[in-house]
This record gives structure tokens, sequence and C-alpha cells, in this order.
């Protein structure tokens, strides 16, 4: 704040005018109080009006009103000197002209005014409509404050006074963010066009504080304003381009570099979104396209070493963010997903961009090969031999330089698929980044790079080497799509070059996968992951005809049947094994014969037959044993895991495929309800046994018929007594206890959501279990859990969907309705529960049954559910119990009330009489008689609502009292 001496006023007349002021305070808020009331004439008001207009004109007024501001708490004073100062802003500071204006000493006390008004403003901004308040005179006065014509090219930025320019951008993002523009759009947007190529075109520096808002304002214009822009008269696109082409690649902070690529990134999408009213080769498309074309070389050359080095080497790349990011992974994140945005606009520039980077370095990686000697002794190793710390340092850049452009491979392969082509004479690039990949990961596994000797080798080389060959094994794995549809080219058109060409990335693939199966140990657990999805993408999407006579598919079959594959991650496991018997039992993609000649079913089964009989050579002996040591039980839980990896591979197969394996599993199938028979009380065990059935139920239950169904369910059903499950619930066992009743439900639910008749047969013992079963425990709060009792919904539901006829076969009326109402019950029972998922799922299961089949105009329902479920419903809106889910809950009673409307009253008279019993009744009664229940939904639940809330209000209040039980003692300490 200023001085008594920088205002030139003295104490004592300091002190004469702060009573002055105050004295105009008092007289102010007098008058605003009579003008608002009721009792005051026209002619009173408009003489006070008179007054008040006249205020303006002082020369004080900006004092006056700043102080009325700061010491009334009177709504109708602040809002006056608020006007006040808006007032001053947009029509007293425009008279300077911006050259004037950075001359203009202002003092220190019209300085405080100033940014007092300003900060008023930002909080106005936030919360009054801008409609009728936003003009271009304002908007003009604000960014006068934020232009800085004293910044000249090259210098440092100096403000006349940043505060006010800080504040100043404050309040034109506020309005920004709002996507408001006055009246005169034209003026508005010329207005702030000019004031922001004034503010990008300097190439001065800014202070971040600044940089930091005047970005944000470029985002917001970006996202909100730019086609308004795009279609001004006379709009220099091509002139705001590259200025904000050179302004983003000016800075020099990471984090403001970022937030301009935000701007880009906005600019991109709505490119994206008008793509298709812009015409191709069109003076506009032209520009964007150079534009794109040039903002991603760019791009390119900030996330290179060869090119940035010096700007990547200070960004850290050990500490993890939020996001568990580095601060190097997430620049180099951002910046990629610029390039991948920009490809799906221009595929072939950008593609041929990324390639010319690409093939130069992996040149480069090509040199590494002369450089590595194999060791001499008996084991095969190899040592890279560089001459110091320069080669060091050189070869790191080279290698994360490689890296980088192989995450952007894998960033940018949907826009492959512009690129299938065949023919010879065409440069189809997907396939040089394909044969690249190959050979990088390829070398990198061969000369095991991520851990190679060498005298002088650096330990940042190895982790370099790590990173680079986990990223091209990522994205190798994500364009084996686009080679799944290149080979559908392929096959089309009998191109045998090309042909051969894919045969090749499939032998080097499983040949990658095999060896690292073979020599597994620790270091390759990421690798052998990525390679199991690698080559399960190529057996199961790509399903080339050639595979099972490549000499490599062999060797892994060979691999997953060795001592050494129990040693990889039990997923990794799983994968291969996905892999194998998706590569045995698939139908060749690509073609329409499914004769047993063309996929070769004959030659196919003995290799299937072996390859089981192999990999579970233990698993009869060890299900029939009535105890398992620790180990046994390791081994047996592996191979239920591998076993249901298996099944995985069936959904969306072809019938031959699912009997050929029916074939195979059925032994299997039967030493697992063996094991389920013995060790079922194993809570780890029973878990993977009840995965294996619900698998063998989802992909085989067609195959497999009621008969081998049946003793599978009589099998679990003998061992999951309702003693069991209530000796589960009742000692609040453990998650894994708990999840096995889950998983048993989930299994059921496999069964009953099939719809053929001679799966019915099972109907009566399941809704039997649910009903008597299950459904007398989770009425006690102590023994339930919220992921049990959704999946016992989900089966409810399917039940009721699937075999909804049944349940009004007049034949078994009685039986079918006792059913009926016992199933629709247990949806009660859930929505007495406080969890509010459970709460939802059960009230959007009503309802979709109610909207798909009626269930609240059935006989059986009106006559015997109805009441209690709108009892139970208003229980809930009346003791607010469920207020997430309250929107629901009127939707249902509303529903529940069209089904007799004209009753509805009177049912809810009798229920508030009832759960209001200490309001008196008559009160109860007025309100009842002012609810007029509407059809439609938006009146009705605001009217029931409001009702619910008055009668809580009345239950407070006549609520009896319990004084005795206050306690002031805690208020006091």
């Amino acid at each position: 704040m200023a001085s008594d001496s920088d205002l030139g006023v003295q104490p004592n007349d300091l002190l004469t005018e702060v009573q002055d002021l105050e004295a105009s305070l008092f007289s102010l808020e007098s008058i605003l109080d009579e003008f608002y009331s009721p009792y005051c004439t026209n002619d009173r008001r408009k003489q006070i009006d008179d007054v008040l207009s006249r205020f303006f004109q002082q020369q004080s007024c900006l004092a006056q009103a700043l102080f009325f501001l700061r010491n009334s708490s009177q709504d109708y004073t602040r809002t006056f000197a608020i006007n006040i100062l808006q007032a001053c802003v947009c029509y007293n500071w425009p008279r300077y002209e911006g050259h004037q204006r950075s001359d203009l000493k202002l003092a220190k006390f019209e300085k405080s005014l100033i940014s007092e008004c300003l900060q008023t403003l930002t909080q106005m901004l936030t919360w009054i409509p801008l409609a009728n308040n936003l003009n271009n005179q304002l908007v003009m006065t604000l960014l006068n404050y934020c232009h800085v014509p004293s910044c000249a090219n090259g210098q440092t930025y100096q403000p006349g006074d940043d505060s006010l320019s800080l504040l100043a951008m404050d309040c034109i993002n506020e309005i920004m963010a709002k996507k408001c523009v006055p009246k005169d759009t034209q003026t508005f947007l010329v207005t702030i066009f000019h004031h922001t190529m004034a503010m990008i075109a300097l190439e001065c520096t800014y202070p971040e504080s600044f940089l930091t808002k005047l970005v944000f304002f470029l985002q917001l214009l970006a996202s909100s304003q730019f086609s308004r822009f795009e279609t001004l008269p006379g709009f220099p696109l091509e002139l705001f381009l590259t200025h904000l082409l050179k302004f983003t690649f000016r800075q020099e902070i990471s984090e403001v570099y970022l937030s301009c690529l935000d701007v880009w990134t906005a600019i991109l999408d709505h490119l994206k979104a008008t793509s298709d009213k812009r015409e191709v080769n069109s003076e506009f498309d032209k520009l964007y396209r150079t534009t794109v074309v040039e903002l991603n070389s760019k791009i390119l050359s900030k996330v290179t070493f060869a090119s940035n080095p010096s700007f990547l080497d200070e960004l850290d790349d050990e500490t993890l963010d939020d996001d568990k990011e580095t601060e190097y992974e997430k620049f180099q994140r951002i910046n990629l997903e610029v390039i991948s945005s920009s490809s799906d606009l221009y595929p072939q520039e950008i593609l041929t961009a990324v390639n010319l980077l690409f093939n130069s370095l992996l040149n480069d990686f090509k040199t590494i090969a002369s450089c590595i000697h194999k060791s001499e002794g008996d084991n095969l190793s190899y040592q890279l031999l560089i001459k110091g710390e320069y080669d060091n340092l050189r070869l790191h850049c080279k290698v994360r330089d490689l890296a980088t452009v192989c995450r952007l491979i894998g960033m940018i392969n949907g826009t492959f698929y512009t690129s299938i082509q065949v023919s010879n004479n065409e440069d189809c690039l997907p396939r040089s980044f394909l044969s690249g990949l190959v050979f990088i990961c390829k070398a990198n596994l061969q000369f095991s790079l991520y851990k190679i000797d060498g005298a002088g080798l650096s330990e940042t080389l190895h982790s370099d080497f790590s990173n680079l060959l986990a990223l091209s094994l990522g994205s190798l794995q994500l364009m084996i799509n686009w080679l799944s549809a290149f080979l559908g080219q392929v096959i089309k058109l009998e191109n045998k070059e090309a042909l051969e060409e894919i045969q090749n990335v499939t032998e080097e693939s499983f040949a990658m996968a095999s060896d690292v199966v073979k020599s597994f140990d620790s270091s390759k657990a990421v690798f052998s992951r990525l390679l199991s999805q690698i080559v399960f993408s190529h057996s199961s999407t790509v399903r080339p005809v050639f595979l099972l006579s490549i000499p490599s598919f062999s060797s892994l079959v060979e691999t997953t049947m060795s001592p050494n594959f129990p040693k990889l991650p039990l997923d990794v496991q799983c994968k291969f094994t996905q892999s194998v018997c998706c590569g045995i039992i698939s139908s060749w993609a690509y073609s329409k014969d499914l004769s047993a000649d063309y996929n070769s079913w004959e030659s196919r089964v003995p290799i299937l037959s072996s390859w089981i009989s192999q990999i579970f050579q233990s698993f009869h002996t060890l299900s029939h044993k009535e105890s398992l040591s620790s180990d046994e039980q390791k081994e047996v839980e592996r191979s239920l895991a591998l076993f249901t990896s298996i099944l995985l591979c069936l959904p969306g197969e072809v019938k031959k495929t699912r009997e050929v394996c029916l074939d195979q599993l059925q032994p299997l199938i039967e030493d697992i309800v063996v094991l389920c028979s013995n060790h079922f009380s194993n809570s780890s065990l029973c878990g993977q046994i009840l995965d294996a059935y619900h698998s063998i139920l989802e992909c085989l239950k067609s195959q497999l018929g009621p008969e081998k169904i049946s003793l599978i369910i009589k099998t679990l059903v003998a061992q999951l007594t309702p003693e069991k499950v209530q000796q589960i619930f009742c000692r609040k066992s453990s998650d894994l206890e708990i999840e096995i009743i889950s998983k048993f439900i989930k299994t059921l639910m496999r069964v009953a959501e099939e719809p053929t008749k001679r799966f019915q047969v099972f109907l009566p013992g399941i809704i039997s279990f649910v009903c008597d079963t299950i459904a007398p425990l989770i009425n006690q709060e102590n023994y339930y859990s919220p992921d049990c009792i959704t999946s016992l919904l989900d089966l409810l539901f399917q039940i009721l969907k699937v075999h909804w006829s049944k349940f009004f076969d007049q034949s078994e009326d009685s039986v079918n309705s006792q059913h009926f109402i016992g199933l629709v019950k247990v949806f009660g029972q859930c929505l007495l529960f406080p969890d509010i998922n459970v709460y939802k799922h059960a009230i959007n299961a009503l309802q979709r049954l109610n909207e798909v089949f009626g269930l609240y105009n059935c006989e059986v329902f009106k006559n015997e559910l109805r009441t209690s479920f709108l009892a139970l419903l208003l229980t809930q809106l009346l003791e607010r119990n469920q207020l997430l889910n309250e929107e629901e809950t009127l939707q249902t009673i509303h529903s529940l009330a069209l089904v007799d409307l004209d009753n509805f009253k009177q049912l809810l008279a009798q229920f508030f009489v009832t759960k209001c019993a200490q309001v008196p009744q008559n009160q109860v009664e007025i309100l009842i008689y002012q609810f007029t229940p509407e059809s439609d939904l938006p009146t009705f639940s605001s009217a029931l609502s409001h009702l619910s809330a008055e009668m809580n209000y009345m239950k407070s209040l006549f609520a009896p009292s319990d004084a005795a039980s206050i306690n002031f003692t805690n208020l006091t300490q």
C-alpha cells in the first residue's frame, strides 16, 4: 500500500478523509436501503437515482468505491461499488493509447485501485452471466494491460507493472473459459487476434509466471475460439500459425513448451473434426498440411539427442511422478502423442518423416555389430568393445534416439492401415518398420546387449539397450494386427515375395520366443512377457496357413514341455500355452474353406494330444491324491491355470475346433471333478477349480451337454452345502473364501443363461440354491460381500431375462409363481443394504426387467410385491439412506406408481401415517393433500422429493427430545 507521504496527504488530513468516507458510506447504505424498500415512491426513487448517477462524475469516485467495497457488508452497496469500479476500468483507462500507457507512471494509490478492480473483476467473472455483461471495450482494456510494447525483440520482458498484466491475464482467461463472445463478435475476434499476435510475435523472454498464463490463454483460444477465427474474413491464418510455431519452439522451460503442445493438440483436434468440410488440396488444406509437417519435423528434432542433447540431458529420468513417469518419459510421451495425432490427419507425410529418421538410426545400430566380439571360452558370450567415454556417450544418444522412434512407431500403428500395399513397385512403409523392429529385437536378444560385457562399458548403456528392446518388442506386438490385414491382401493378390516376408517375420518371432524360454532367467522376465504377447497375436490373429510348418513354432511347442518352462512367471506360461494351443487348433485365416483337408485336422490332432498329455503329465496323479505337499499344490495350481488358458482360446472358434479340443481335454475335466471332491476345502485350490469350471461352461457348454454339466454341478453342490455356505458367511471369512461363493454363483450363471430346453432342467436347483441357501444369509448385514451380492443379482437377472416365459407357463402356474416371487424378493433384500453399488445394481436390474418385460404390471408382482417394494423405496427416500442413488429411487417409485396412479396417493398416505406416527395425523394429511401425483417423471420426482423432505422435517419437529443427554463439557475443554 502507498504511504501517507507518497500520497501527498498529512495524517490529520488523512483522518479527516477517512471520517468523510465513513460518513459517505453510511449515507450511501441508507439511501440504497430506502431505494430498494417497497415503500419508496417512484418520485423518491428517481431523485435517488439522479444522485447515484452523478457519483461517477466525481474525481474521487474510484477511491470512494474501493473504500465502500472493502468496508461495507451490505449487498446493495457492494454491488454499487463494483459497478463503479467496472465503469472506471471500461471508460476512464482506455483513453490512454498503448504507447502512452507504457510511459505512464501510475501513482501507487492508483495502481492499488486498478489492482483491486482487476481482482474484483476476476472474481465476478467466475459467477456472473457474461451474455449481457461482456463488451468489446472491457476486453480491449484488459488486453491493453497484457500488451508489452516496451519489450523489443531479443530483450528480456520488462513490463511497467508485472502484477497488473498477470491480473489482467486472469480476467481474460476467465472470459475465454466461459466460451462467450460479445454481440459484436467480429470486433471481439479482431481485438483478441491483434493482441494475441502482438504477444506471441515478440522474440523476447517473458517471465514464467506470465508465460504460464499466456499459454493457458492460447489453449483456451485454440479449444474454444479457433473455429471462429478460421471463418473470420481476411484472417491471416498463415501468419498466425507461423508465429505460433516460432513461439512454441522458443520456449526453454519444459512445462511451458509442453503446454504449447496442448495448444497444437487442440488445433489438430479441430482439424480432425472439420476434415470432411475441407477440400483436399485447397489452399487451407495445403497450408495446414505444410504447417503440421513442419511442426512434426521440429518435434522430432526436439525429442532426439542428435539435435537436442543439452536440453534432454537436463530432464530428470529417475524420479517418478504421481503417474509413475519420470520427467524425461513424460516429455517424450507428450511430444510423441502430438506426432501420433498428426499422423491421423496426414499419414503419408508423417510416416515418411518417421521412416527417414528410423532408417538413419537403424543403420547406426547395425554398425554396433562390428564392435561385438565372441568371448573366449566354452560358454558362448559376447563383448562390446568401445573406446572410452566419448564412444559411450555417442552410443548412449544413438540408442536412446532409436528407442524413442521405436516407441513412436507403436503409437502411430493405427495409421498403417492406409498403407496395406503389396505391389513391389509401391513403397509400403510399415513393411520397412516391421523388418527393422524384428532386426533390433533379434540382435538385442542374440547378443544380450541389455547385459553385455565390455571394457569401459557404462552401466547406463545396459539400461539403454534394455529399454530399446522393451519398446521395440512392444511396437512389434502392436504391428501384428496390421500384419494380419496385410496377409489378407497378400493372399488375395498371390504375391509370393510379400508372403515370404510374412513367413520370415513369423519365423523370427517364434524363434526369439523359443530362445528366451530355453535360456530364461530373471533378467528376461519383461522380454518373455512381451514375446508371449507377440507370438499369441501371430497364432490367434494372423493365423497363417504355414504356421505349423515353420521350425520355430515346433521349437516353441517343445520348449513349453521342457523342464525350464515352469521357471517363467505363471502369466507368461499361460500366454505361451495359449499361443501354442491357438497355433495347433485354430482354423486358418482368410479362407472360407473349413474342410478337414484344408485345415489338416487329422495331422493336428496327434500334435495336440501329445502336447496336452505332456504338459499335464503329473496332473492326473496329483488330482487323485487326498493330501498334497506344498510343491505338489503349486504344480496343481499351475496346471489349473494352464488348463483355463487353453479354454480361453476357444471363444469365437469354429465348431470343429471346440470338438477337437474337448476330445483331448475330457480326461482333464474328469480329473478336475475328482480334485474338487478331494480338495474343495482348500480355499486357494477351490478358487482355481471354480475358475476352471466357469471356463469349461463358458467355452464348451454346448459340446459337454446336460449330463456332464449335471455331474459338475452336483459335485460342486455336494461340497458347497448350505451348512458350508453359512459357515463361510458366519465366521466372517477371508476375502478368498467369500470369493468362492461369488465364483460359484458366476459358474451357475453360465448354465442359467442358456435358453435351450435341455438346460432348463437345472433351473429349479439353481433357484432353490439362491432362495433357500444364499438369500436367508444376505439378510444379515454382517455376513455379506458386495462383490458376492452383485454376482448374485447378475445371476437372478439372467434367470429372469432368459427364462421369463417359463415363469408364466399356465401348466405350472403355482410352482413357477412361487419361484418368481422368491427371485424378485431377493432384489428387495438387496435394496436394504447400505452399499451404494449393491443398491444401484439391484434397482437398475429391476428397472431393466420392467422396461423389457413389464415386470411391475405382472399380476403376480402387482398382487404380491408392489406394495412392499413401494414401502421399501419410500423408506429409503424418507430416511435419506441412499442420497447418491436418490434419482434412481425416484425413477423406480415413479414406474411403480404408474401401474395404478389413481391409488398411489392413498398408498402414500398409509405409508406416511405409519412411518411418521409421532407427527399429528392432520399435519400428515395436509401435506399429502398438497401432493398431486403426475404421470411425467420430472414433475412427479420433484413433488415426491419435496413431500419427503417436508415429512422428514415434521418428524424432527415432533421427535421426543432428550435434554438430559446434552453435554457441553467437550466444548469448553
